[in-house]
């Protein structure tokens, strides 16, 4: 009987942790630029061609992820090459 009220309370405090972050989810005020587009740049820094290698793979991570919450991802600038530069506009799609 004890080993189940242990994991009850358990549970609980799971539980409980969990709808203490989706409070403070939930009290943190809008802004008005919540809604409006971003520019993103991604620049490959000291490191040569392995930095390049990483720059590709950090613009290609971004462009999934708006993918996968259906904003819009408009490619303004992309400069290829040993130093490797990209530009983007994120929109949310209302």
């Amino acid at each position: 009987m004890v080993t189940l009220a242990q994991e009850e309370a358990s549970d609980q405090r799971a539980q409980l942790r969990e709808l203490e972050e989706q409070l403070l989810k939930l009290l943190i005020p809008k802004d008005a630029a919540d809604e409006g587009s971003a520019i993103l740049e991604v620049r490959a820094g000291t490191g040569g061609e392995e930095a390049a290698l990483f720059t590709r793979e950090i613009f290609r991570m971004y462009e999934r992820y708006s993918e996968m919450h259906r904003w819009k991802f408009e490619p303004l600038d992309i400069a290829e090459g040993f130093r490797v530069t990209s530009n983007v506009r994120l929109k949310k799609k209302n």
